[in-house]
């Protein structure tokens, strides 16, 4: 069991933080925290799983209902924020497994100051400009946009983040192994 009751996996779009958490809590050694946004969903996303999805009327009707913990409208996102509801830390807090959130340093840090930053890990995940700009090319062909920001968006992973793991030369599952071992857990 880990020391550790939240792991925080923070870095640009493309750099795997998706596909290590769908390992770690395939693996059972972890449960993932769902966040919400006002985006529409990715085609293999699906809502409850991996997001919870709202339209912007309903985040911000949750918003001043007092139901968000959190919430963050990353510059990219033109007006589509990201939160995390009430009841999701709930569960976090009421889980026995640590709890894996995907989130960005603003995120991190209201983790950090809930849970305590003997109970966060957080890591950084990056990858190279050449390997991110494959990657987010396949996802959504949208890599112009994201690759402008790269360079800021690492140095503030980096930055904030206990731990780093650069992804570009890692398989998937060489990814969520490190992760593991920075948790504790063999």
């Amino acid at each position: 069991m880990s020391r550790y009751r939240v792991i925080v996996l923070v870095g640009p779009s493309g750099t795997g933080k998706s596909t290590a958490k769908d390992l770690l809590v395939s693996q059972g050694h972890v449960r993932f925290g769902v966040t919400c946004t006002s985006r529409p969903a990715r085609p293999d996303e699906v809502d409850g799983r991996d997001y919870d999805f709202l339209t912007l009327d309903d985040f911000k009707a949750s918003q001043d209902r007092g139901e968000m913990a959190e919430e963050t409208d990353y510059i990219s996102n033109q007006g589509k924020p990201y939160g995390i509801l009430r009841h999701r830390i709930a569960e976090a807090e009421a889980s026995t497994l640590p709890t894996l959130w995907i989130l960005d340093t603003h995120g991190l840090e209201w983790m950090q100051q809930h849970f305590g930053l003997l109970h966060v890990l957080s890591i950084a995940l990056t990858a190279d400009r050449e390997c991110l700009r494959k990657r987010l090319k396949k996802r959504d062909g949208a890599a112009g946009k994201r690759l402008k920001r790269y360079a800021e968006e690492v140095i503030l992973a980096l930055n904030a983040c206990d731990r780093a793991i650069e992804t570009s030369t890692r398989t998937p599952g060489q990814v969520a192994a490190t992760v593991l071992s920075m948790i504790g857990v063999s």
